[in-house]
């Protein structure tokens, strides 16, 4: 749950149902949109709707705050064969609400401290040099989630669900300028180079699809969507490139080890362009092209 305390009642209710009406043995919690997917698959949970959020003075909306929520732990309850959480409309009238009272534990300071955090890191990424070669930061929510699935999954017997992990993807494209790890603010990106090598790997656990890594690739070559191949585990390796030396400029470059060329990407761009210009075929005038110009 996103700063509130652990719920182990099976039946979740809002802190302003008063307790003649609420479902016995049912939990309180200052918002059930503060509700997370790792809190709702440990128990099949019931998540009472009075129908009163559309008119909370916190700020309501059309649609049930946990709706999103629900749905994605409902689908990962499913690829683990576990009972879904769902969402059950008990009417009441908007009467019988309690006052809307401040939580100590509803404003999340640790919630927000952890978001402050990635922010500040994210803007010094952003004024350091492109390279990190420190460990992913482990995300708390992330990393409860991750262990919630894992633990039902050896319950069960199933494997890890898939949807469970953003994936991303690097075309050919991708020259090396290593920005997506700079921007990346969990660290999920991770750039080295030593050995004479750079690398790029990817750490799934890590990654929240923010897509920074995507827009801030200046030749668009990440792309990031839905794993669809088995449960990952540990980092991949996108890409490896050697660290050469221009036989024309004299610069340092990178570039895939199966690529053998001894120019960097500019000088081989000028020299591409200058065989295109010498190898296109001259025009020579007709003697006869002026034929009957002075008649």
């Amino acid at each position: 749950m996103r700063g509130f305390a652990p719920v182990e009642a099976a039946a979740v209710e809002c802190a302003r149902v008063p307790d003649a009406v609420r479902v016995p043995g049912a939990a309180a919690v200052p918002c059930l949109g503060g509700l997370a997917v790792a809190d709702l698959l440990a128990t099949p949970r019931t998540l009472v709707d009075r129908g009163w959020c559309g008119g909370c003075p916190a700020g309501g909306a059309a649609a049930h705050p946990a709706t999103g929520v629900v749905a994605e732990a409902a689908a990962l309850a499913a690829a683990l064969g576990v009972p879904a959480p769902r969402i059950e409309s008990v009417p009441t009238p908007p009467r019988k609400a309690l006052p809307l009272r401040p939580h100590t534990d509803a404003v999340d300071p640790g919630r927000r401290r952890l978001f402050g955090g990635l922010l500040r890191a994210a803007r010094a990424e952003e004024e350091a040099p492109v390279h990190d070669f420190r460990a992913p930061l482990a995300i708390p929510g992330r990393v409860r989630l991750l262990s919630a699935v894992r633990a039902m999954a050896a319950e069960t017997g199933q494997p890890l669900p898939s949807s469970l992990h953003p994936m991303l993807r690097l075309a050919d494209s991708c020259q090396d300028h290593r920005v997506c790890a700079a921007v990346c603010p969990t660290r999920a990106l991770c750039a080295d180079e030593s050995g004479g090598a750079t690398t790029l790997s990817f750490h799934p656990d890590a990654c929240i699809a923010c897509r920074r890594c995507a827009d801030s690739c200046p030749e668009r070559a990440i792309s990031v969507g839905p794993w669809d191949g088995p449960a990952l585990d540990g980092s991949i390796l996108l890409r490896r490139a050697e660290v050469r030396t221009c036989d024309d400029c004299g610069d340092d470059f990178t570039m895939p080890a199966a690529d053998g060329a001894g120019l960097c990407p500019a000088c081989r761009k000028r020299v591409d362009l200058m065989r295109d210009v010498l190898s296109a075929p001259t025009r020579r005038p007709s003697l006869h092209s002026n034929q009957g110009a002075c008649e």
